[in-house]
């Protein structure tokens, strides 16, 4: 449903390419990033995509307000303001070079709304189950806590895409509402291990494994540094290393302990 303002290339990991941002350069001292934006692209709502818009998102991840945390706004510690100079293009200035910088506004999570959606919500979107963007799909139906459906949109400024006419996003009740392990706890020869059970996991990481074509479980919880050899240090606890048992199929870290 949503675009970025530039992405990484998905069959070079090491290589950045544009997105909503048709093209960009870098100021010699490396203090200035500048972002030219494609001509025509418009929000599901059919409102036009302009820079205050990308001005939005971002400060609604650098500066976000009372009460909200930012996971990301770390990565935008050197970032002393982002600035729309004209209607399609975007300045961001930083008070020291980051050579990161590219990458980290090419994360995944950093897309891009309607200004006018985060004024409206004191840019504090946690209770809004619908708003617009400007991807391939659109919004259809929800059902809370059943399937969420997306449409292709006509108006995708990319004409190629997408290949596929909508998707069904499942919610898949798997295990506990607590963080904790949904199998057992292995025992030792101590007796049982109480370290999970005493109370609520950190998250760190865990792993990742698609577990079927329509559903994706996303971290095992787990604080244990006791790593098995083709599993991926939660002790066998997690979706993916449970299911990993019965199909001998190595489990994928998310990211380095």
């Amino acid at each position: 449903m949503y675009d970025l303002l530039i992405q990484i290339d998905p069959t070079n990991w090491d290589k950045v390419i544009p997105d909503l941002a048709k093209s960009w350069k870098i100021s010699e001292n490396g203090l200035t990033y500048t972002f030219s934006l494609r001509e025509g692209v418009k929000f599901h709502d059919g409102a036009p995509l302009t820079a205050e818009d990308v001005v939005a998102s971002f400060k609604h991840i650098i500066a976000p307000p009372a009460g909200v945390l930012s996971p990301r706004q770390g990565l935008f510690d050197a970032v002393q303001d982002v600035v729309a100079t004209d209607a399609l293009t975007v300045e961001f200035r930083l008070t020291e070079p980051r050579g990161y910088l590219l990458r980290g506004i090419a994360a995944g999570f950093n897309v891009i709304m309607r200004k006018k959606t985060l004024e409206e919500n004191n840019y504090d979107l946690r209770r809004v189950p619908v708003y617009p963007g400007t991807g391939p799909f659109r919004h259809k139906s929800l059902e809370p806590g059943i399937v969420r459906k997306l449409e292709r949109n006509p108006d995708y400024w990319n004409p190629a895409l997408p290949y596929l006419d909508g998707i069904e996003i499942y919610h898949l009740d798997v295990g506990p509402k607590t963080g904790l392990p949904a199998w057992p706890i292995p025992s030792t020869s101590a007796g049982p291990s109480t370290r999970l059970a005493s109370k609520r996991p950190k998250i760190s990481g865990g792993c990742i494994r698609p577990v079927s074509t329509r559903m994706r479980l996303t971290g095992c919880g787990s604080t244990s540094r006791r790593s098995l050899s083709t599993m991926c240090g939660c002790a066998g606890r997690c979706i993916s290393c449970w299911t990993k048992r019965r199909s001998l199929t190595p489990c994928r870290r998310a990211s380095p302990r």
